[in-house]
């Protein structure tokens, strides 16, 4: 199944424990996915979420060319004629992630709404990537929309910067319709979008309210949380211990965002001045039960 490529690092906060991190990089984060969230709610989506979904059925390595396997599904209320299949190879330096040049490829003819056409497209291996290629990043989008978004250069892109940090490359991967072509075997993405709102705590106990959102073109039934508690809110931090909860009766349709509400209890909220990271992970996505990732 598709959802085996574009389900695990997942949607993520950092925040500190006891007072919120400072400078100007949070407040370039915000503002920066929130230009990127006006890019993907056009006119041009129907519903929340409609849009073609890029599902990886296999990816086949190679020294000059990746070869991709997929299935395009579209999700809109009516049929597109023509599909442009943008990838971008990526690698990780660092703390931050590297990408190689954006390769376009049209594929034509028309998908009906809600139908999938299986497609190969081939990704040529970069040379100017300063390591070997992590994974393989695919956005598909209807041919007259993606031409728009070519003409309105007012709108800022992911893709106009060679250089990510975590955040931003999350936030990215967590946009309707991405998928990603793990290569190295773990670093693949969820499409559950985690945003934080209010934070609290009272002892040992850590009070998280915010909201999660289905980025999947399906309904997701029932989420895995993990909440790592850090030594400091930082990306290099070092983990101090971890709460893993469940919420089985949690249904999200697609583009749905709904309430979070956690509590976890940890020794370290009362020490203060920690960090945290929440993770959500899907149990079930349509009719596909998807399993836990290596090292939940």
């Amino acid at each position: 199944m598709g959802y085996r490529a574009t389900a695990a690092i997942v949607a993520t906060i950092v925040v500190s424990g006891c007072a919120a991190n400072s400078g100007s990089s949070r407040d370039e984060i915000r503002a920066y996915i929130d230009e990127v969230n006006k890019q993907s709610s056009g006119d041009s989506r129907e519903t929340a979420g409609a849009t073609i979904e890029a599902l990886v059925q296999k990816a086949e390595p190679g020294e000059e060319v990746i070869v991709l396997d997929l299935d395009l599904k579209n999700t809109h209320a009516e049929a597109v004629a023509g599909v442009i299949v943008e990838t971008i190879s990526w690698t990780q330096r660092d703390r931050s992630y590297v990408r190689g040049p954006i390769n376009n490829q049209t594929i034509p003819g028309e998908i009906a709404s809600g139908a999938k056409a299986s497609v190969v497209v081939r990704e040529f291996v970069p040379d100017s990537l300063p390591g070997p290629v992590s994974f393989v990043s695919i956005r598909a989008r209807p041919l007259k929309e993606a031409e728009r978004a070519l003409e309105d250069q007012s709108v800022l892109s992911f893709t106009d910067r060679t250089e990510l940090g975590p955040e931003l490359l999350l936030a990215y991967m967590a946009l309707p319709g991405v998928g990603v072509a793990s290569l190295d075997g773990k670093t693949i993405f969820s499409r559950l979008r985690v945003t934080n709102g209010s934070i609290s705590s009272a002892g040992q106990v850590l009070k998280i309210r915010g909201k999660i959102q289905n980025m999947y073109s399906e309904e997701v039934q029932g989420v895995h949380y993990r909440i790592r508690f850090l030594d400091r809110a930082s990306a290099d931090a070092r983990v101090l211990g971890t709460e893993r909860l469940q919420r089985h009766g949690l249904r999200l349709e697609p583009g749905q965002r709904r309430a979070l509400s956690i509590e976890a209890e940890s020794m370290y909220i009362a020490v203060g001045n920690v960090g945290f990271v929440v993770e959500a992970w899907p149990m079930k996505i349509g009719d596909t039960e998807i399993a836990l990732p290596d090292g939940w």
